[in-house]
């Protein structure tokens, strides 16, 4: 069911790397059906609306609790979640589907796979890179919902990598904190550029040399 989101006269500034709010520790949010949690959560979409993407997290727009939304069609789940707001067309997804939201709270990530998979991220806090960041290849979190209700998923593959980045962004954590090389990090216009070409003309470059996870869709912010 479709939790209706409170209006909002403009979005809120997306912070940008180097803002101490992006470092902090997040505070556990102590009731989730707080008229002003919901408030907050409108804040967020009103923000993804302006600049859309598979999530964004509180503190990214100045507010360090522990939350974030999160793009519900793109998260395999044993279970509905509720959705906040209206849906919201990204551009570059795709079959141009357009996207409903859940509001996570509190989230507790309780397991996760051994094995690791790099791919392109990119963050409205960080406009215009891109970065190949390896995530654990699923995960199993547990968390809350506006209505207060628990929820316990097992993520895979996209949605348990999204669901890592925004879990980061509660641990004062980005993106580029988690790369392994310098050389992994792009901007987001070559990297484009670069899947342009290779799709053009699949053998102009080594598979060793090139990005190993163009077949992502990697041009949203996250």
């Amino acid at each position: 069911a479709a939790v209706a989101a409170a209006a909002t006269m403009a979005a809120r500034r997306v912070l940008q790397l180097g803002d101490p709010v992006l470092r902090e520790m997040c505070r556990a949010v102590r009731q989730p059906s707080d008229s002003a949690v919901g408030a907050v959560a409108a804040d967020l979409h009103a923000a993804l609306a302006a600049k859309p993407g598979w999530g964004l997290a509180a503190p990214q727009i100045g507010e360090a609790q522990r939350m974030f939304l999160i793009a519900t069609p793109r998260v395999m789940l044993p279970q509905q979640l509720p959705t906040f707001g209206e849906r919201i067309a990204p551009r570059d997804i795709p079959d141009g589907k357009a996207l409903h939201y859940t509001a996570v709270i509190n989230p507790k990530i309780t397991q996760v796979s051994e094995e690791m998979e790099a791919d392109y991220e990119t963050c409205l806090s960080v406009p215009g890179v891109a970065a190949l960041v390896p995530r654990h290849e699923w995960i199993e979190a547990e968390f809350r919902t506006l209505d207060n209700r628990l929820h316990m998923v097992r993520l895979e593959d996209h949605p348990a990598r999204v669901f890592q980045h925004e879990y980061d962004h509660l641990e004062g954590i980005m993106m580029l904190d988690r790369i392994l090389d310098t050389g992994d990090i792009f901007m987001e216009e070559e990297l484009h550029r670069q899947v342009a070409e290779l799709s053009a003309n699949p053998g102009a470059m080594d598979p060793s040399e090139s990005p190993s996870s163009l077949q992502y869709v990697f041009s949203l912010y996250l």
